[in-house]
């Protein structure tokens, strides 16, 4: 240990030299590479390989120092071929229209700001609604604003069963065979964020608030998630076809004939901060 310390401090110029560019270097390098392959190993045996290779310059031991790069770049090529799947991006479009900073920054990424045609999407539900209530099928669908509800990481624990995960364009026709009787989808809540069906059979914790007038399970379990988002809930009752329309701690009988001007009113309306009592 003493040998070491002596060697160290008898560095000249040139090797205290190579060892701060050695260290710039496998920093600049090395760093971008470990953000990029997160397995416990590679970061083990990379910085093994480092404090080798400046053990090495410090003893000036060139042996030790050739060892250890040449160990580092076999150890790169291996991990790059053998996660090559998870790299990819990197190389592909991951990094397009990208800066340094922005590539491996540990943020996330800003969400793009999703454009779709919302008219179209209120008439195909318009149209699904009006047939369920017309053959007196219930349904239960919600359309999400601002809070997700299926992220129970920023909304209350409001979510019985998560359901299936769907990722389909809003259509009247798939809205309809969803809540036939008999499928498995049936029974719960369907989930459309934006133009997209996203979860169906999705079950929600019922409101403990009395609610006046005749309502059942669909209505209550609307009311819970009105209570803790504010998500706008269509409910069509199974019992006596009826439209209804929650939002923001509000319960609503529709008729038919203004359903969709209401419906179109509610969404276009900036949502309110969540209520509480």
């Amino acid at each position: 240990m003493v040998t070491i310390f002596n060697t160290a401090a008898g560095l000249d110029v040139n090797g205290l030299i190579d060892l701060i560019v050695s260290f710039v270097l496998l920093t600049s390098i090395g760093l971008p590479f470990l953000r990029l392959c997160k397995k416990k190993f590679v970061h083990i045996f990379s910085t093994t390989c480092a404090l080798v290779l400046y053990f090495g310059i410090i003893c000036k031991l060139p042996i030790v120092s050739y060892i250890a790069i040449a160990s580092l770049m076999v150890g790169v090529g291996i991990t790059l071929f053998a996660n090559f799947a998870e790299f990819k991006w990197f190389f592909a479009s991951g990094s397009k229209g990208k800066t340094l900073s922005q590539i491996f920054s540990k943020k996330p990424a800003e969400k793009a700001v999703t454009i779709y045609d919302k008219s179209g999407v209120i008439d195909e539900i318009t149209k699904a609604v009006l047939f369920l209530s017309n053959h007196g099928t219930g349904a239960l669908i919600t359309i999400l604003r601002k809070d997700d509800i299926l992220n129970t990481d920023t909304v209350e624990p409001i979510i019985k069963q998560k359901g299936i995960q769907l990722d389909a364009i809003v259509n009247a026709e798939l809205l309809e065979t969803i809540f036939y009787l008999g499928t498995r989808l049936h029974d719960g809540a369907v989930v459309i964020r934006d133009n997209k069906i996203v979860a169906g059979a999705v079950f929600y914790e019922s409101t403990k608030r009395p609610l006046t007038g005749k309502y059942g399970a669909r209505h209550q379990a609307a009311m819970g998630i009105s209570e803790n988002s504010d998500a706008v809930t269509i409910i069509v009752s199974e019992e006596n076809s009826k439209i209804s329309i929650c939002h923001d701690l509000m319960m609503d009988v529709v008729p038919q004939d203004l359903f969709k001007s209401q419906l179109d009113y509610i969404l276009s309306q900036d949502s309110p901060a969540k209520l509480k009592d």
